[in-house]
């Protein structure tokens, strides 16, 4: 009897990769409708769609297709992936991936009244190691994926809290197969994937003609026709056609191993530091537009309607240069605030699609940025639509009104619309003075909100505050400024911080290289295929007299280092709290622009920390956990072995400890080149050429500021304790604040807590008609019970999965657990 190899056809509809996004939706319609003909006519054939956003477009130009589409899914010939737009894993939020596979299934649910219990994308360079548990509670049970194993693999993906899904690797790399090889090893093949009838992938690649395919070196031929030469050679195998899903569960999995950890991308600093306002775009608006759900949520429970919300569409405004793109999603009319953040998430799952450069990359790149722009526009005019009721029903006179959206008491800065007196305060309602101070950002005070709380503060004019224990000193070598929790010493002749002494345990946090020196290095690579890792030195503020100036205010003492890099200013600003064992660290490049190199700020840290962890999507991870065969195999766009065990895209937060304590940064940056002895740098900027287009450079033109709050700790644990987790969160969820006029009297005290969440992270609230939607996530080993209370009454709460259907879970979460819950009165 004959052995099965089971084939697959795709297409990998790459959005924005082989034109513009118009364009590239154009190509997939098409690919569509060729495989929509052909598999009616044959029922032998197979066509995997990989991601709901071309089915969606598809069918809005055939509608005609939609009864045949609905028939070949039913019949298992048309597969759709459940996710809507692919996403580079290890670079974008938690809850974006959340809402791509939500946001997919229910678009694919609505379109043609199907379900998918698979996810692909055929292009991955690197997995976030809470994708299983997510994807799991989410519906989906397979994952296929390219990249990273040779022969393919089948495994057993387990998340930290250990649910799992089966993940699928398809062998000999990603679509362009070379299928000579790939024949000769279908034995290994076998053995990998630990099935006598293996899956392997016909996909045309990038938007490549329905049913065709190209081998290195060959003219582009016919799927069939390689599957009937592979049948002719082949006397002991059939070669046939196959469903993917279909073909998976056919497959024994009582022996396959489990694999867990970290797969760092492949690409590495692909995106976050050649696309670095887009990224750091991408972080604001998701922690915007959480935001904003919170907020509305939190009203909604408390009586106050802010349903009722209009504007005009952004995409409709014909003034506005970008309608001349048309563009696609402005065919999405959103009714009230609910839909309106469904709109702005949508914008926003389209600007994560893996791609950033390709074929027409300037123009790719101007839709990201209107995309997200619009987006952010949506979430910042919900908020202040939001703030603006919640101030109308407050009883209290002229002020500002500042909300906390995150679960636990913090202190946060409040910004002033105007210009405030020397000695001006913030006088809060139970009578607690905050000093106004003003930095380049305008005029704030730092006030402390517990929970989910509102707070009302009048502006007035009190006397002069006391001095505060911070002092600045200056001699020929170095600045020291000095304060109750650290003095920090900035060197003049190595142009960065040479220390940075917690006082409280005595340790300095830093190692021997100092903090803050830029230097800028050849980069000759494009930017997925970065090899060298000994990179030429072409500029660096070592050792170069820089500017220097300090000062000090109510709220903090401040120094700031200026210099030049190949006729770049660059500048850094360190500033430490008066009020709280915090300071934070603040580089600015402004960016002319400097061809194939490649910027870096050293951030060295003392090496006696030596346990090293670093945000990943709703979750920490420990540095060099490696997932079972997670390297670089194609050095042809993919970097090399020294750049994948350094480089990391980090989400939010990182730190470093030894036995004697650690310190913890929260920061708006991803890409990190992390070296052994915490010898760190920051890879801030590169200018390189883009991997599908050699025609366009990825500049990174204009003002870049890079955001690092820190905190250090003594005799304390990252894991234990999720404090420091915590705090790094508060820079990416500022207060919400605005201005209440004398005529805005409600029935409300001037301050109160909306919402009483006990237990975990909380992510997301969000109202819907019958309730609420919360999770919320632990990234502590100590078990906490998630429990809600609106007004000191619990309120009902019923544990569910993503889709919002009753599971099996309770309400406990355990190190590394997302927990979605429906909350009722």
């Amino acid at each position: 009897m004959k052995r099965i190899v089971n084939c697959t056809q795709s297409a990998h509809l790459d959005l924005f990769w082989m034109a513009r996004m118009d364009r590239c939706m154009d190509m997939g319609a098409q690919i569509i409708e060729d495989a929509v003909v052909d598999l009616l006519a044959d029922a032998g054939k197979y066509f995997f769609v990989e991601t709901v956003r071309f089915l969606e477009y598809y069918l809005d130009r055939r509608p005609e297709r939609l009864q045949d589409v609905r028939n070949l899914m039913r019949r298992g010939q048309l597969e759709v992936g459940a996710c809507y737009t692919d996403r580079l894993e290890n670079h974008h939020d938690g809850e974006s991936l959340v809402r791509n596979v939500l946001y997919g299934k229910r678009v694919l649910k609505a379109l043609t009244g199907m379900d998918s219990g698979i996810v692909a994308h055929p292009d991955l360079p690197g997995l976030a190691e809470q994708t299983p548990q997510i994807y799991r509670q989410a519906g989906v049970r397979y994952y296929t994926f390219a990249r990273g194993y040779c022969d393919g693999a089948r495994f057993r993906w387990a998340a930290p809290n250990g649910e799992w899904m089966i993940a699928y690797n398809y062998p000999i790399h990603y679509s362009y197969y070379d299928y000579d090889r790939l024949y000769d090893r279908l034995d290994a093949v076998e053995r990998a994937t630990q099935s006598d009838a293996p899956l392997i992938s016909f996909s045309a690649g990038d938007l490549g003609p329905y049913g065709t395919f190209q081998r290195p070196g060959h003219p582009r031929e016919k799927s069939a026709d390689i599957l009937a030469e592979f049948n002719r050679r082949d006397k002991a195998r059939e070669f046939r056609f196959a469903g993917v899903e279909e073909t998976l569960r056919a497959m024994p999995e009582d022996n396959l191993p489990t694999y867990s950890g970290e797969c760092p991308c492949k690409w590495g600093t692909y995106g976050s530091a050649t696309n670095v306002t887009s990224f750091q775009q991408d972080k604001r608006l998701s922690a915007a537009l959480t935001d904003a759900e919170k907020l509305l949520a939190l009203l909604s429970l408390n009586g106050i309607c802010a349903d009722q919300f209009t504007m005009p569409h952004p995409f409709c405004l014909l003034e506005r240069p970008h309608m001349l793109r048309d563009y696609y999603d402005a065919k999405v009319r959103p009714q009230n605030a609910r839909e309106w953040l469904d709109f702005a998430w949508r914008l926003q799952l389209v600007t994560q699609d893996h791609n950033y450069g390709g074929i027409d990359g300037a123009a790719s790149a101007f839709d990201r940025m209107v995309y997200k722009k619009v987006a952010l526009d949506v979430a910042e005019r919900l908020t202040a639509h939001g703030m603006h009721k919640l101030c109308g029903a407050i009883d209290a006179g002229a002020g500002v009104v500042a909300l906390n959206t995150l679960n636990w008491k913090r202190v946060g800065r409040v910004n002033l619309s105007g210009e405030a007196g020397v000695f001006d305060a913030a006088i809060g309602a139970d009578g607690a003075v905050y000093p106004i101070a003003r930095d380049a950002r305008g005029c704030y005070f730092e006030p402390e909100l517990d929970a989910l709380a509102y707070g009302h503060f009048r502006i007035e004019e009190r006397p002069a505050p006391a001095q505060t224990e911070d002092g600045i000193w200056e001699t020929d070598r170095d600045v020291t400024l000095q304060n109750r929790y650290y003095t920090a010493v900035y060197g003049k002749a190595e142009g960065g911080l040479v220390r940075l002494v917690d006082r409280e345990s005595g340790l300095n946090l830093l190692g021997e290289t100092p903090l803050g020196v830029f230097s800028l290095y050849a980069d000759p690579s494009n930017d997925v295929h970065e090899l060298n890792h000994q990179k030429t030195l072409l500029d660096t503020t070592l050792g170069k007299p820089l500017a220097v100036k300090f000062g000090q205010d109510s709220l903090c003492a401040w120094l700031r280092w200026t210099g030049e890099v190949c006729n770049s200013k660059v500048c850094v600003t360190l500033r430490l709290s008066s009020g709280r064992k915090a300071f934070s660290i603040v580089p600015e490049v402004y960016w002319p622009g400097c061809e194939q190199s490649q910027l870096r700020l050293s951030f060295g840290l003392n090496p006696a920390l030596d346990g090293l962890y670093y945000g990943v999507p709703y979750g920490i991870q420990r540095f060099g956990n490696y997932m079972p065969g997670s390297e670089p195999t194609n050095p042809s766009d993919e970097i090399s072995m020294e750049l994948f065990r350094e480089y990391r895209e980090v989400q939010g937060w990182f730190a470093v400890q030894g036995k004697a304590g650690g310190v913890s940064f929260g920061t708006n940056h991803s890409s990190f080149a992390l070296r052994p002895g915490n010898d760190f740098e920051l890879v801030l900027i590169r200018d390189v050429v883009s991997c599908g287009d050699v025609d366009v450079m990825m500049d990174n033109h204009g003002h870049q500021t890079f955001a690092f709050e820190g905190t250090s700790f003594v005799h304390d644990d990252v894991t234990v304790n999720d404090l420091y987790y915590r705090r790094a969160l508060e820079l990416s969820h500022p207060f919400l604040s605005m201005e209440k006029s004398d005529q805005d009297i409600g029935v409300m005290s001037a301050t109160g807590t909306l919402l009483t969440a006990q237990g975990g992270i909380l992510s997301v609230l969000a109202a819907d008609q019958d309730g609420c939607t919360a999770r919320a996530y632990s990234v502590r080993q100590a078990p906490e019970r998630l429990a809600f209370a609106l007004n000191g009454r619990p309120l009902r709460q019923t544990v569910c999965d993503m889709l919002g259907n009753p599971a099996v879970q309770d309400a406990k979460l355990r190190y590394g657990d997302i927990r979605t819950l429906v909350l009722g009165r």
